[in-house]
């Protein structure tokens, strides 16, 4: 999709995917250009960054908080993602249990589950937008593998503290019925879980943190991190406490190359749906759909009926290249719209206006983390793997008291206990990404045709779960 060539628009140059393209037109915010001295240096103007700030803020009004923007606020994952609220841990829950014991990882789950209501809330009171659609998800299972591992997911998170009517088992009548979707087996319907915009959130929320006394700068790339002290390309910052809110892109920084994997994930996005169309497969609830393949997709239905679908895939690049332009692999994008015709014939003829990719940051063992090293006073935050809309609020949460140097309200939390282990280095890091897609959409193939994928048990040990 492609805007009429205006001053304004020019001055937008909106980031990639379709959640910028369709957001209001704006000017960017100005960048850095004096130096400055503040409490409290973010860099980075996703969720994670922004709500850091948007806690800080409202624990300490006082507190000098500045944002610093290399692009466009929401310009990476947070832009980008399929706009799911979920209360899904951004953990392979297994290791929290393992290092941490079950209570705390049942805890953990606990939080991150009310989150969802407690952002719900948040945007209401303080007019971030338009509200969420707390309408759960649906998980389809389209092959007995894909089923057995739904019942399965549902007695793990039974075992890790989801709501005991937080999961309800959908015959596939009841699924044709909500979403019209064919050939299933049968679906996992979760709450809580809503869908929304989430370039329309990150934008009021960047204006929220301003309402608050922050200060945002976009277009300020970050040249250079030493403890207490930010370079930009035309000034410096002086802090105590220097947050790195950069995701996927705190590989790009100086040493930190094997910090994450960032790993593609890639949209398409149709033109709206025709009124027959949706009419013969409903799914007017707001619902999040995905599916239980090991590749598998995510979607929703926009406000405006718009199918929005998305899944993983693309080809890891040497060298933990990062996703900047958002273009999608033409391999996936296939994938995906073969998926929409197969899952819903109905709409196999509306046209795809956009398609983009992003990257989203994988720690070793698939657990997000938030920390501050007291000696540099540089704090981290990150590490979602997919699962942050709903994550970068809680752990943001609990960062913001560690660099007021207080205890998190909430007590020790596993994402604040720990930090993963980093990476193997190129060419082990590219060697081990290829195999595990490849053995992924192999195994998928194999339980579609009824047979078992006892490959798995290749990469288990490298993928969460």
């Amino acid at each position: 999709m492609h805007r009429t060539d205006t001053p304004e628009a020019a001055a937008h140059r909106p980031a990639p995917g379709a959640w910028h393209a369709r957001a209001p037109l704006r000017r960017p915010r100005a960048p850095l250009r004096s130096d400055l001295e503040v409490d409290v240096a973010i860099v980075g103007g996703g969720f994670s960054g922004l709500w850091t700030a948007y806690h800080l803020l409202q624990g300490d009004p006082s507190l000098r908080v500045v944002v610093l923007e290399r692009d466009v606020i929401g310009f990476g994952a947070s832009g980008r993602n399929g706009g799911w609220l979920m209360g899904a841990a951004p953990a392979d829950l297994q290791v929290w249990e393992r290092k941490f014991g079950l209570d705390a990882a049942r805890r953990a789950q606990g939080v991150l589950v009310d989150a969802v209501s407690e952002i719900a809330d948040v945007i209401a009171r303080d007019e971030l937008g338009l509200p969420p659609r707390l309408a759960g998800s649906i998980t389809i299972a389209r092959s007995a593998a894909e089923e057995q591992r739904l019942h399965a997911r549902r007695a793990a998170d039974e075992h890790y503290g989801w709501p005991a009517d937080g999961h309800a088992w959908l015959e596939p009548d009841e699924v044709r019925e909500r979403i019209g979707a064919t050939g299933v087996r049968g679906a996992l319907e979760s709450r809580p879980c809503g869908t929304l915009d989430p370039v329309r959130l990150i934008t009021k929320l960047a204006a929220r943190v301003e309402a608050l006394g922050g200060t945002v700068h976009e277009r300020s790339p970050v040249v250079s991190v030493e403890p207490r002290l930010l370079r930009t390309d035309s000034a410096t910052v002086r802090a105590p406490r220097i947050v790195m809110a950069t995701e996927a892109f705190t590989v790009e920084q100086p040493g930190e190359g094997r910090r994450y994997l960032p790993l593609a994930s890639t949209i398409v996005s149709t033109a709206p749906i025709p009124d027959g169309a949706r009419d013969e497969i409903g799914w007017r609830g707001g619902e999040a759909v995905g599916d239980a393949h090991h590749l598998f997709f995510y979607a929703q239905i926009t406000r405006e009926g718009r199918l929005t679908l998305g899944g993983r895939g693309a080809p890891y690049r040497l060298g933990s290249a990062v996703e900047h332009a958002g273009i999608a692999d033409r391999a996936t994008t296939d994938r995906l719209e073969a998926t929409i015709a197969d899952v819903w014939p109905a709409l196999a003829g509306v046209p795809i206006e956009s398609r983009w990719s992003g990257s989203i940051a994988v720690p070793r063992d698939w657990c997000a983390s938030c920390g501050v090293d007291a000696d540099s006073g540089v704090a981290w935050i990150g590490g979602y793997g997919g699962h942050g809309v709903a994550a970068t609020y809680v752990l943001a949460r609990s960062l913001a008291p560690l660099l007021r140097g207080e205890p998190d309200p909430l007590g020790p939390l596993p994402w604040t206990l720990h930090r993963p282990r980093r990476w193997e280095p190129e060419p082990i890091r590219w060697m081990m990404s290829q195999a595990i897609v490849r053995t992924l959409g192999s195994a998928d193939r194999l339980e579609a045709a009824g047979k078992p994928a006892r490959r798995m048990k290749l990469v288990e040990r490298f993928i969460a779960g």
